[in-house]
């Protein structure tokens, strides 16, 4: 981020509590991430939303305000909260160097006329001078009194905004992840696949994993068991997300698996342990330690292609998926084999 963005950013913090505060809003994280988006511009529907409710003089109650938050920020939206961060530091840093210079001023200002008072002393001037000497002297002690109140009043400030900060960095996980398993969420996953860096040397592999059979699985064992078999399989993709590796709930029983600097063969090794320790994992009922049926997964695996887009892969790592759930279940199909299949079908 360029300095002119953080300065812009730092302008519109600045705006942001006050607006809240005239139209009684309370200062939660959500809330101030709504009035920040407002404020930028950069949404014209929320621009338009807000500015029908402020016209129409509306309230903003903890259901509307909700409501906003879900409707146009609850995404993830990574440069947005990055803005918002980096515009809180600018006026962390702006405010202290002003204050800091205030009250070097202060100090050197009192230290000058408390040397020329000396200097009157020694030089026998009249007490009238000497008086109103002793005088600015004074003034000069208690505004610099009042600037070291500042300063801590500063401070307290201060972590004021660092906890904003923390709550906002939470939202934003929140915003972020999955709730169920953890893993990143799907407009996460979309982010981050946009966000990944192609090293034209290297290969970039994703990987997206069901869980055969599961609904006629929900059906025999009911939903709370089945959450508990998601996150069994989630934390077990999880295991396999190193470095740059991406690891995220693509939806209902599907997982996705990006694998940065993986050639094909490396993903289907990945995938096959994947698929192994699901298939060989002896899971019971928390409840009556009663043995669940087993739990197979299938998986397609297709390497990222220069200039496609992130739905592109995705849709052909889940056409790979598709033929590994029509022809069997529990195993992985890489594109390789869709490629070859089609070659001898042409």
């Amino acid at each position: 981020m360029s300095h002119s963005d953080d300065q812009q950013s730092a302008t519109l913090l600045r705006m942001v509590l006050p607006r809240m505060g005239k139209h009684k809003v309370p200062t939660t994280p959500h809330n101030y991430a709504v009035w920040y988006r407002y404020l930028e511009g950069a949404d014209p529907k929320l621009t338009k939303r807000m500015d029908a409710l402020i016209e129409a003089g509306a309230r903003f109650t903890g259901q509307l305000n909700e409501e906003l938050y879900n409707t146009f920020v609850s995404e993830c939206n990574l440069p947005h909260m990055s803005r918002i961060r980096n515009g809180i530091q600018e006026i962390i840093g702006d405010v202290s160097e002003s204050l800091t210079q205030a009250g070097d001023r202060a100090d050197s200002y009192g230290g000058t006329l408390d040397q020329f008072a000396r200097d009157i002393d020694a030089g026998s001037d009249t007490a009238s001078l000497h008086r109103k000497i002793q005088e600015l002297i004074r003034e000069t002690a208690k505004m610099s009194r009042s600037t070291q109140q500042l300063r801590s009043d500063f401070d307290d400030k201060n972590v004021e905004i660092e906890e904003l900060k923390a709550q906002l960095s939470k939202a934003r996980e929140e915003a972020c992840t999955d709730p169920l398993t953890g893993l990143a969420n799907r407009q996460a996953l979309y982010d981050a696949i946009e966000a990944i860096s192609i090293d034209p040397a290297s290969s970039d592999a994703l990987l997206i994993l069901d869980i055969d059979h599961f609904k006629q699985f929900n059906d025999n064992y009911g939903h709370l068991v089945g959450d508990k078999v998601i996150r069994f399989v989630a934390g077990t993709i999880k295991r396999q997300a190193h470095g740059r590796a991406i690891a995220a709930r693509y939806g209902g029983e599907e997982f996705v698996l990006v694998l940065p600097g993986h050639t094909l063969q490396q993903a289907t090794n990945v995938a096959e342990h994947i698929r192994r320790t699901v298939e060989e994992a002896k899971l019971v009922r928390s409840d009556t330690k009663e043995p669940l049926s087993q739990i197979t997964l299938s998986c397609g695996i297709a390497c990222f292609r220069s200039g496609e887009s992130a739905s592109d892969w995705l849709e052909r790592a889940d056409q790979a998926l598709y033929h590994a759930k029509k022809h069997g279940r529990n195993q992985v199909t890489d594109e390789s084999m869709l490629d070859a299949l089609n070659s001898k079908t042409g």
